[in-house]
């Protein structure tokens, strides 16, 4: 992932950034809740994953506010 000052992100911390997200604005998890979550990451991927595909018609950056 390349920033728009030209600097590079790798990849995992892109898929992290991106999980963090998908728990903080749309599941509205707390950051303690995330923290104390046992769920695995494979299984907050396919919970994510699921969540888009229902979702992708009707996509806007208000899922982000």
């Amino acid at each position: 992932m390349t920033f728009t000052d030209s600097t590079i992100a790798p990849r995992e911390y892109y898929e992290s950034w991106t999980l963090i997200q998908y728990c903080i604005n749309i599941k509205r998890m707390t950051y303690k809740q995330i923290l104390t979550d046992t769920t695995s990451e494979q299984n907050v991927t396919q919970e994510m994953m699921k969540w888009y595909e229902e979702n992708k018609s009707k996509r806007t950056t208000s899922y982000w506010q």
